[in-house]
């Protein structure tokens, strides 16, 4: 991460991705920060095979260009981060980007604001994501239920979280992810039950549960994975500086 002050004028960068851009058409895998709209568009052009990308410092408008890339399966964005990028990616962003990347394989998401309706679109459109990372989350209440829209994800992690939804709604409009397999919860806080409760509901289909590092973690976190709707669920539990209450575990088989 850089702070704000090293960065180099918007223009500066973009002068040098067109560079890369015409000079490397062949690029897989780039990472850029603090490209405007018009470098990615440079990308986008040029860079018909790009695959995968990692962006930070990038807000609603830079994510245009984005969605220029028509074959990108791997994508992490990175917007705020305390103390270092300060840029907003919101539903807009998120709407624009879930148009135009329609081929996304795997999302991640970095200090990103948002809400029911931006995390819909990427479920509607699209249709081949199968991992999607939520880190330091700024998401609105109810956007767990969007989640049902996403047809085909089979891998959900949560990372860095001070809550998981502050108001997920009634449990019938929560829906579910019929295809989930993996459920990664990391460094987070599990003290919200209600939160952590839709959470469980939503990903009733999961098959391995991973808990790492989390706080608040106790006897009725552990009740609620029960929603789960298969018999024998894998936990897995690293515990380093963990708040935890070690009970039985009679319904579950510890990795």
């Amino acid at each position: 991460f850089l702070k704000k002050l090293d960065f180099l004028d918007p223009q500066v960068i973009d002068r040098g991705v067109r560079a890369l851009a015409e000079g490397c058409g062949n690029l897989r895998r780039v990472v850029l920060i603090n490209v405007s709209e018009e470098g990615l568009n440079y990308v986008a052009e040029e860079c018909e095979t790009l695959q995968e990308m990692e962006l930070h410092n990038c807000d609603d408008f830079a994510l245009k260009g984005v969605s220029g890339c028509k074959n990108l399966q791997i994508l992490r964005l990175i917007g705020c981060v305390d103390g270092f990028y300060e840029s907003l990616i919101s539903d807009i962003g998120l709407t624009i980007l879930a148009q135009g990347c329609r081929r996304l394989v795997k999302l991640e998401l970095v200090g990103c604001e948002g809400s029911y309706d931006g995390i819909k679109a990427i479920g509607q459109c699209c249709f081949m994501l199968e991992e999607l990372t939520l880190c330091d989350h700024r998401m609105e209440g109810g956007w767990l239920a969007a989640l049902s829209y996403c047809g085909n994800l089979k891998t959900l992690k949560l990372q860095s979280f001070k809550s998981i939804d502050a108001s997920p709604g009634p449990d019938e409009h929560l829906g579910s992810c019929p295809t989930l397999e993996e459920l990664h919860l990391k460094k987070g806080q599990l003290r919200d039950k209600q939160g952590a409760r839709a959470l469980f509901l939503v990903c009733q289909a999961v098959r391995e549960l991973v808990f790492e590092d989390c706080w608040g973690l106790d006897d009725s976190t552990f009740a609620a994975t029960s929603i789960c709707r298969y018999d024998r669920v894998n936990v897995l539990l690293l515990v380093m500086l963990m708040e935890v209450e070690l009970v039985p575990f009679h319904l579950f088989r510890i990795c």
